[in-house]
């Protein structure tokens, strides 16, 4: 019972310490440009292509880290890992506040992405905390904390922005950092410690080895087709809004935070929901929400009101708070080790954010906003029927067909 009670309270300061490392990152998000301009002296087309490259340049080291971390952290503890990410986002935020050449704010944001990675670091370490029948309620109580720090952290920066300077931001982001690393230090119990070793159950009708590697490199193409889906609208949505209703840049931020309130208040639900249910069952139930998000997707593509629009982001951030814990939750079934699965799944994230990131903006700087939205939405829609492929596969094979969650893990 006492160590069922430590478990709760690091789990608690797990959530907390991530959503205020979510926010103190998210701080600078907007207003990239507008620090830009004021720091470097960046202005016109240097202005947009830098702020782009920027905001994409972490996506693609952490893409290449991610796995290595979730190894090291199989091996030496999460804990550590968390703290180590925490200390990596706060040494860079820092840095940067000091730096007045792109090239050098550039380097600093391609380690920034090798060094953190908070939110794998903490999936990994709250499934270490977990059972095998509380996967998806962990990672979905973990999402909720990222949408939290994803609606906190722009308002905080624009608030530290408006006393102070843009410069700023990065330091008080930095000093969050390190006190949060520090509250982490003595509240979180160390992983290694734990005295149920995370060893999924192997049974004489479970599947072979090889249909185990092709179900986890299915979830994984899965996973980066919901990532480019998802980052698709980001690289256009506000010049979408603007265009289509124009008004203060308040409105765009409410608009962008319906979907992280969505996903606050209703990944906890899903992903009790979740929890115990077969397989197949979870991934037609991604299927559907998948086809789901296609429809909200190509509903952009009509003539919109503030209400309409508020409430197909709303839904879509529905949509989004069922598939993360869906997937990686099936990942860490197929996984012996947690660090190895979620650093492998946060790799394919990281892929499809960055692909997702630049595709999107790329369709709509050559074609049109309703064609963007209707490539948003072919997406949704691959991603339904590849996930549909892949149910279909996972009864096929010997053992699946049996209601249990239990594979040989790789």
């Amino acid at each position: 019972m006492k160590a069922d009670a430590a478990r709760r309270r690091s789990l608690w300061f797990l959530w907390g310490g991530q959503c205020l490392a979510i926010a103190a990152m998210e701080m600078s998000g907007p207003f990239w440009p507008l620090f830009l301009r004021q720091q470097v002296g960046l202005h016109g087309e240097a202005l947009v292509l830098w702020s782009a490259a920027l905001i994409a340049a972490p996506m693609m080291t952490a893409f290449a880290t991610a796995a290595f971390w979730g190894r090291v952290g199989d091996r030496y503890g999460h804990k550590w890992m968390v703290l180590r990410a925490l200390l990596g986002l706060a040494l860079t935020q820092w840095l940067i506040a000091l730096q007045e050449l792109p090239l050098l704010i550039l380097c600093l944001r391609l380690l920034q992405g090798a060094l953190a990675g908070v939110i794998a670091a903490a999936m990994a370490y709250g499934l270490q905390l977990c059972t095998a029948h509380t996967r998806s309620r962990t990672l979905g109580y973990l999402q909720s904390a990222t949408a939290a720090g994803t609606l906190m952290g722009p308002v905080l920066g624009g608030l530290v922005s408006d006393l102070w300077s843009y410069t700023q931001i990065f330091q008080v982001a930095a000093a969050a950092c390190i006190g949060v690393a520090l509250v982490m230090l003595f509240t979180l119990i160390d992983d290694r410690k734990l005295a149920s070793a995370r060893t999924l159950s192997t049974e004489a009708g479970t599947p072979s080895l090889a249909c185990t590697r092709t179900i986890v490199q299915g979830l994984l193409l899965a996973l980066v087709l919901s990532q480019i889906a998802r980052m698709m609208p980001q690289s256009f949505f506000a010049l979408y809004v603007e265009d289509s209703m124009p008004g203060s840049n308040m409105l765009i931020g409410v608009l962008y935070g319906a979907s992280g309130l969505a996903m606050l208040i209703t990944a906890p639900l899903w992903g009790r929901r979740l929890d115990g249910q077969h397989r197949d069952v979870v991934l037609l139930q991604t299927a559907v929400l998948a086809m789901f998000s296609a429809a909200l997707m190509l509903l952009h593509t009509l003539e919109q009101n503030l209400w309409s629009l508020l409430a197909l982001r709303f839904a879509w951030g529905i949509c989004l708070a069922a598939m993360m814990p869906s997937l990686f939750g099936l990942l860490s079934q197929l996984r012996a080790t947690s660090g190895r699965s979620v650093g492998t799944g946060q790799a394919a994230v990281k892929l499809g954010n960055f692909s997702g990131y630049l595709l999107g903006g790329l369709v709509a700087a050559l074609l049109s906003f309703s064609l963007a939205f209707s490539a948003v939405a072919l997406t949704y829609l691959l991603l339904a029927l590849w996930l549909w492929r892949l149910r279909l596969h996972s009864l096929s094979q010997p053992g699946m067909e049996k209601e249990t969650g239990h594979v040989t893990p790789v």
